[in-house]
């Protein structure tokens, strides 16, 4: 049996907390699994719309001198041209933990993405 010591602080349904089983689940996905993004990108310190870019037109100086948060570098890396996201891609492998090659995240990091990128390097 439930007791119920409370009414929910949305709807007014009675609750066992603040919040109903309803509204505390849409409130965790409002607060965690819908983020708002925020992306920031500095060049030079000077802040870019990085959204107004054209996908694959960055060049490597660019990415070399920018500096920017998480959301940032997510809406960067699609702007990236060729020479500049194998940049990227190799900077991220070389700042990963070592993973084991007998897990996927292992063979990814140090067998497969190495390979497509000296591949990738010979097309050029």
């Amino acid at each position: 049996m439930t007791m119920f010591n409370g009414d929910c602080n949305t709807c007014s349904e009675p609750s066992d907390g603040d919040w109903c089983n309803s509204c505390h689940k849409e409130d965790f996905k409002i607060k965690f699994l819908v983020k708002e993004k925020n992306p920031v990108v500095l060049l030079y310190g000077e802040e870019v719309n990085i959204l107004e870019i054209p996908d694959g037109t960055l060049t490597l100086d660019f990415y070399l001198n920018t500096r920017a948060n998480s959301d940032g570098f997510e809406a960067l890396y699609p702007k990236l041209n060729n020479e500049a996201l194998a940049h990227a891609v190799q900077n991220n492998l070389n700042n990963c933990g070592y993973k084991s090659n007998t897990t996927y995240e292992g063979s990814l990091q140090n067998i497969l993405v190495p390979l497509l990128l000296k591949r990738l390097e010979e097309l050029s």
